[in-house]
């Protein structure tokens, strides 16, 4: 069994800041089975500083300045819990919530599939019937699978 992680610190304060590792351990705390490749952050030791952790692009290819020409597309708010996505803009339009909640600004385009079933009880699903027909079905907790549809004109 395998846990290794390189530890990063404030050179400062000596607080740890964050750390990448591996893990070939089957750790129930992730739900997930193993082999996991991990990057962890947080306020580790009582620490007011919160640490964000982002996937950041340098954007044109080759440019080296941060900022200005990069961006960060994904990123985990340290201090809210949020998983936010973002444009080339840098402008935020997703964002995953710890309260199972997600905003989305601008368009959210969808594609139904034409034949599409629930599979888990309290799911809905959309589905394009036809080219005139939107029809909603959800699964209760009888798990039965009820729907309505929608005339489109």
């Amino acid at each position: 069994m395998i846990n290794a992680a390189t530890r990063y610190r404030d050179g400062v304060t000596r607080q740890e800041r964050c750390a990448f590792g591996y893990n070939n351990v089957n750790n129930q705390q992730f739900f997930m089975g193993f082999p996991l490749l991990y990057a962890e952050i947080g306020n580790l030791n009582s620490d007011t500083w919160d640490t964000h952790f982002g996937v950041v692009s340098t954007h044109p290819p080759h440019a080296n300045h941060f900022p200005g020409s990069a961006y960060m597309p994904f990123c985990v708010r340290g201090d809210t819990g949020e998983v936010q996505i973002a444009s080339h803009d840098n402008q935020v339009w997703a964002t995953f919530s710890d309260d199972h909640i997600v905003r989305i600004a601008g368009t959210l385009a969808v594609a139904p599939g034409n034949s599409v079933t629930p599979q888990k009880v309290g799911e809905i699903v959309l589905e394009l019937t036809s080219d005139t027909t939107l029809t909603f079905k959800a699964m209760g907790s009888d798990g039965k699978v009820r729907s309505a549809s929608l005339v489109l004109s």
